[in-house]
Protein backbone atom coordinates (compact mmCIF):
# COMPACT_ATOMS: atom_id res chain seq x y z
CA UNK A 1 0.00 0.00 0.00
CA UNK A 2 3.03 2.43 0.94
CA UNK A 3 4.51 2.04 -2.31
CA UNK A 4 1.70 2.24 -4.19
CA UNK A 5 0.47 5.36 -2.91
CA UNK A 6 4.38 7.25 -3.53
CA UNK A 7 3.41 6.10 -7.16
CA UNK A 8 0.10 7.44 -7.57
CA UNK A 9 1.42 10.77 -6.08
CA UNK A 10 4.38 10.68 -8.63
CA UNK A 11 2.19 10.24 -11.32
CA UNK A 12 -0.06 12.81 -10.04
CA UNK A 13 3.05 15.12 -10.44
CA UNK A 14 3.94 14.09 -13.84
CA UNK A 15 -0.06 14.73 -14.77
CA UNK A 16 0.27 18.18 -13.54
CA UNK A 17 3.44 19.47 -15.43
CA UNK A 18 1.66 17.77 -18.49
CA UNK A 19 -1.47 20.11 -17.59
CA UNK A 20 0.33 22.80 -17.35
CA UNK A 21 2.57 22.80 -20.50
CA UNK A 22 -0.58 22.07 -22.46
CA UNK A 23 0.47 18.77 -24.04
CA UNK A 24 -1.24 16.23 -25.14
CA UNK A 25 1.29 13.25 -25.48
CA UNK A 26 1.81 12.10 -21.70
CA UNK A 27 2.46 8.64 -21.07
CA UNK A 28 3.27 5.23 -22.26
CA UNK A 29 3.84 1.82 -21.46
CA UNK A 30 7.64 1.81 -20.48
CA UNK A 31 8.18 5.42 -19.19
CA UNK A 32 6.46 8.89 -19.01
CA UNK A 33 7.03 11.66 -20.82
CA UNK A 34 7.47 15.40 -19.95
CA UNK A 35 7.30 17.81 -23.16
CA UNK A 36 7.69 15.79 -25.75
CA UNK A 37 6.73 18.68 -28.68
CA UNK A 38 9.11 20.09 -31.22
CA UNK A 39 10.51 22.11 -28.06
CA UNK A 40 12.07 19.31 -26.83
CA UNK A 41 11.27 17.44 -23.93
CA UNK A 42 12.45 14.92 -21.05
CA UNK A 43 11.60 11.50 -20.70
CA UNK A 44 11.51 9.66 -17.68
CA UNK A 45 12.09 5.67 -17.52
CA UNK A 46 9.41 4.26 -15.13
CA UNK A 47 12.11 1.87 -14.36
CA UNK A 48 14.75 4.35 -13.19
CA UNK A 49 11.98 6.02 -10.52
CA UNK A 50 12.69 4.80 -6.58
CA UNK A 51 9.48 4.31 -5.76
CA UNK A 52 10.28 3.09 -2.59
CA UNK A 53 11.36 6.78 -1.18
CA UNK A 54 8.89 9.44 -1.19
CA UNK A 55 10.92 13.25 -0.51
CA UNK A 56 8.22 14.28 0.29
CA UNK A 57 7.92 11.95 3.56
CA UNK A 58 9.78 13.16 6.45
CA UNK A 59 9.13 10.77 8.83
CA UNK A 60 10.52 8.33 6.51
CA UNK A 61 14.17 10.33 7.49
CA UNK A 62 13.68 10.06 11.14
CA UNK A 63 15.43 7.22 12.69
CA UNK A 64 14.44 5.48 14.98
CA UNK A 65 14.21 5.91 18.24
CA UNK A 66 17.09 4.55 20.06
CA UNK A 67 16.28 1.79 23.18
CA UNK A 68 16.44 4.08 26.15
CA UNK A 69 18.10 2.87 29.49
CA UNK A 70 14.37 2.35 31.57
CA UNK A 71 13.56 0.02 28.35
CA UNK A 72 16.86 -1.53 28.29
CA UNK A 73 16.52 -2.35 32.17
CA UNK A 74 13.12 -3.91 31.69
CA UNK A 75 14.21 -5.59 29.17
CA UNK A 76 16.61 -7.26 31.11
CA UNK A 77 15.90 -10.08 33.61
CA UNK A 78 16.62 -8.34 37.25
CA UNK A 79 19.82 -10.41 39.19
CA UNK A 80 18.66 -12.14 41.72
CA UNK A 81 21.14 -12.69 44.78
CA UNK A 82 20.53 -15.80 46.34
CA UNK A 83 22.57 -15.45 49.66
CA UNK A 84 22.97 -18.79 51.26
CA UNK A 85 21.54 -19.32 54.55
CA UNK A 86 23.69 -18.99 57.55
CA UNK A 87 25.13 -22.30 58.87
CA UNK A 88 23.56 -23.05 62.25
CA UNK A 89 25.24 -22.01 65.34
CA UNK A 90 27.88 -20.14 63.11
CA UNK A 91 27.57 -16.98 65.14
CA UNK A 92 28.85 -18.61 68.20
CA UNK A 93 32.27 -19.68 66.29
CA UNK A 94 35.02 -18.17 68.36
CA UNK A 95 36.52 -18.26 71.80
CA UNK A 96 34.30 -16.93 74.63
CA UNK A 97 34.07 -16.28 78.19
CA UNK A 98 30.98 -15.87 80.43
CA UNK A 99 31.54 -12.66 83.62
CA UNK A 100 32.30 -13.59 87.08
CA UNK A 101 29.02 -12.31 88.31
CA UNK A 102 27.22 -14.44 85.97
CA UNK A 103 28.88 -17.77 86.55
CA UNK A 104 28.47 -16.95 90.20
CA UNK A 105 24.76 -16.19 89.63
CA UNK A 106 24.60 -19.77 87.45
CA UNK A 107 26.13 -21.65 90.53
CA UNK A 108 23.80 -20.10 92.88
CA UNK A 109 20.96 -20.83 91.17
CA UNK A 110 22.21 -24.57 90.25
CA UNK A 111 22.74 -24.64 94.14
CA UNK A 112 18.62 -24.19 94.23
CA UNK A 113 17.68 -25.56 97.92
CA UNK A 114 20.37 -24.83 99.76
CA UNK A 115 21.11 -22.19 101.95
CA UNK A 116 23.76 -19.34 102.36
CA UNK A 117 25.33 -19.91 98.63
CA UNK A 118 28.39 -18.07 98.13
CA UNK A 119 29.79 -19.41 94.14
CA UNK A 120 32.32 -17.94 92.40
CA UNK A 121 34.51 -19.38 89.39
CA UNK A 122 35.45 -19.33 85.93
CA UNK A 123 34.07 -20.38 82.65
CA UNK A 124 34.74 -20.47 79.67
CA UNK A 125 34.00 -21.69 75.95
CA UNK A 126 35.60 -22.05 72.28
CA UNK A 127 33.72 -23.30 68.83
CA UNK A 128 35.46 -24.07 65.93
CA UNK A 129 33.13 -25.40 62.58
CA UNK A 130 33.47 -28.33 64.28
CA UNK A 131 34.75 -29.24 67.72
CA UNK A 132 33.68 -27.40 70.90
CA UNK A 133 35.72 -27.10 74.32
CA UNK A 134 34.12 -25.72 77.64
CA UNK A 135 36.73 -25.21 80.21
CA UNK A 136 35.32 -24.79 84.09
CA UNK A 137 35.99 -23.73 87.73
CA UNK A 138 34.08 -23.54 91.03
CA UNK A 139 33.93 -22.99 94.01
CA UNK A 140 30.09 -23.53 95.96
CA UNK A 141 30.32 -23.34 99.64
CA UNK A 142 26.22 -23.72 100.58
CA UNK A 143 24.69 -24.27 104.13
CA UNK A 144 22.87 -27.59 104.41
CA UNK A 145 19.68 -28.16 106.63
CA UNK A 146 19.60 -24.10 107.87
CA UNK A 147 17.51 -23.71 110.70
CA UNK A 148 18.17 -27.07 112.16
CA UNK A 149 19.75 -28.97 114.28
CA UNK A 150 21.77 -30.58 112.02
CA UNK A 151 22.25 -27.69 110.04
CA UNK A 152 26.04 -28.20 108.87
CA UNK A 153 28.28 -26.33 105.74
CA UNK A 154 28.81 -28.22 102.38
CA UNK A 155 31.41 -27.03 99.68
CA UNK A 156 32.49 -28.38 96.69
CA UNK A 157 35.20 -27.67 94.76
CA UNK A 158 35.20 -28.42 91.13
CA UNK A 159 37.23 -27.77 87.58
CA UNK A 160 35.69 -29.59 84.52
CA UNK A 161 36.66 -29.63 80.61
CA UNK A 162 34.18 -30.83 78.11
CA UNK A 163 35.17 -31.32 74.59
CA UNK A 164 34.13 -33.02 71.52
CA UNK A 165 32.46 -32.90 67.92
CA UNK A 166 29.04 -30.84 67.99
CA UNK A 167 26.54 -29.63 65.59
CA UNK A 168 23.77 -26.94 66.23
CA UNK A 169 20.12 -26.39 64.84
CA UNK A 170 18.41 -22.93 64.72
CA UNK A 171 18.33 -23.07 68.68
CA UNK A 172 19.78 -25.27 70.46
CA UNK A 173 23.35 -26.80 70.54
CA UNK A 174 23.60 -30.84 69.99
CA UNK A 175 27.20 -32.17 71.58
CA UNK A 176 26.59 -36.10 72.87
CA UNK A 177 30.08 -37.39 71.71
CA UNK A 178 31.77 -35.38 74.98
CA UNK A 179 34.46 -36.77 76.78
CA UNK A 180 34.79 -35.02 80.12
CA UNK A 181 36.66 -34.31 82.53
CA UNK A 182 35.45 -33.53 85.78
CA UNK A 183 37.19 -32.92 89.32
CA UNK A 184 35.72 -32.43 92.24
CA UNK A 185 35.83 -32.55 95.84
CA UNK A 186 32.51 -32.52 98.21
CA UNK A 187 33.10 -31.63 101.90
CA UNK A 188 30.44 -31.53 104.10
CA UNK A 189 31.16 -30.10 107.92
CA UNK A 190 34.50 -30.19 107.27
CA UNK A 191 35.20 -34.08 106.01
CA UNK A 192 35.94 -35.16 102.40
CA UNK A 193 33.06 -36.88 101.71
CA UNK A 194 33.18 -40.27 99.79
CA UNK A 195 29.27 -40.54 98.56
CA UNK A 196 28.34 -37.66 97.57
CA UNK A 197 24.51 -38.77 96.48
CA UNK A 198 22.76 -36.23 94.64
CA UNK A 199 25.10 -32.98 96.06
CA UNK A 200 25.28 -30.36 94.07
CA UNK A 201 23.93 -32.66 90.89
CA UNK A 202 22.25 -29.17 90.17
CA UNK A 203 25.75 -28.70 87.81
CA UNK A 204 27.12 -32.49 88.21
CA UNK A 205 26.50 -35.73 86.40
CA UNK A 206 25.21 -34.45 82.82
CA UNK A 207 26.63 -32.54 79.71
CA UNK A 208 25.66 -29.31 80.03
CA UNK A 209 26.84 -28.32 76.44
CA UNK A 210 24.29 -31.08 75.10
CA UNK A 211 20.99 -29.38 74.21
CA UNK A 212 22.28 -26.18 75.55
CA UNK A 213 19.83 -23.32 74.42
CA UNK A 214 21.66 -20.50 72.43
CA UNK A 215 21.05 -16.81 70.46
CA UNK A 216 23.04 -14.95 67.96
CA UNK A 217 22.01 -12.25 69.72
CA UNK A 218 24.70 -11.20 72.72
CA UNK A 219 25.67 -14.26 71.48
CA UNK A 220 24.10 -15.56 74.75
CA UNK A 221 23.78 -19.28 75.33
CA UNK A 222 21.20 -20.48 78.33
CA UNK A 223 23.38 -23.36 80.44
CA UNK A 224 20.98 -25.97 81.17
CA UNK A 225 20.28 -26.76 85.59
CA UNK A 226 19.88 -30.35 86.19
CA UNK A 227 17.02 -30.06 88.36
CA UNK A 228 14.37 -31.88 86.52
CA UNK A 229 12.82 -28.80 85.61
CA UNK A 230 14.26 -27.57 82.52
CA UNK A 231 15.04 -24.60 84.19
CA UNK A 232 18.03 -22.87 82.37
CA UNK A 233 20.12 -19.94 83.13
CA UNK A 234 21.05 -17.27 80.31
CA UNK A 235 24.50 -15.89 80.22
CA UNK A 236 26.22 -13.67 77.59
CA UNK A 237 29.70 -14.85 75.79
CA UNK A 238 31.89 -12.41 75.51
Amino acid sequence: MQRSSKFARLLGAVAALCLASGLAACGGSDAATVGTGATGGVIIPLEDVDTTTDPLDVGSAVPAPTETAASAAAATPAATATASAAVPGSCLVGNWSVSASDVAGYLARASNGFSDVTASGQLSLSFTASSYSWVQAAQVDVTIAAGTDEARPAAITMSRTLTGPWSASSSAISAPDSADDLVYTITEGGVALVDTGDLFQGFLGYNPVDGMAYSCNGPTVNLPINDGTGSTYPVTLR
